[in-house]
C-alpha cells in the first residue's frame, strides 16, 4: 500500500499495472531501503538522538533514536498535558534533564 501511495495510485490501479514479479522486487527493495512514514520517523529520531547525545551533560546516558519516537515500544516518553508556561519544564522532564 505504501508503494501505491508513493506513486499516487490506488492499490487496485497499482496491481493492475504491475505483475507479481515486479511487486516482489519492490517488496525486497523496501526491506533493503525502507521508505514511508516509519522510515521517515526513524530518520528524524536519529537526528534528534545525535543532537541530544552531542549536547548531553556529563554523566547523562546516551539516548537511542527510538527514545524520540513516542509511540515506539522502546520509548519511555509519556504524553504530558501542559498548562500555560509549563513548556520548558515539561521538555526538560521529557528528555531527562529533571
Amino acid at each position: 500500500m505504501r508503494l501505491a501511495l508513493r506513486m499516487g495510485r490506488t492499490l487496485r490501479e497499482l496491481l493492475a499495472s504491475i505483475d507479481s514479479r515486479e511487486l516482489t522486487l519492490w517488496a525486497a527493495f523496501d526491506r533493503l531501503e525502507p521508505f514511508g512514514g516509519d522510515a521517515e520517523d526513524y530518520r528524524a529520531a536519529l537526528a534528534a538522538s545525535v543532537t541530544y547525545n552531542m549536547n548531553r551533560g556529563q554523566g547523562r546516558p546516551a539516548r537511542h533514536p527510538l527514545d524520540f519516537i513516542p509511540w515506539s515500544e522502546h520509548s519511555k516518553q509519556q504524553i504530558i498535558v501542559l498548562k500555560d508556561g509549563e513548556e520548558g519544564a515539561a521538555f526538560d522532564r521529557t528528555i531527562g534533564l529533571q
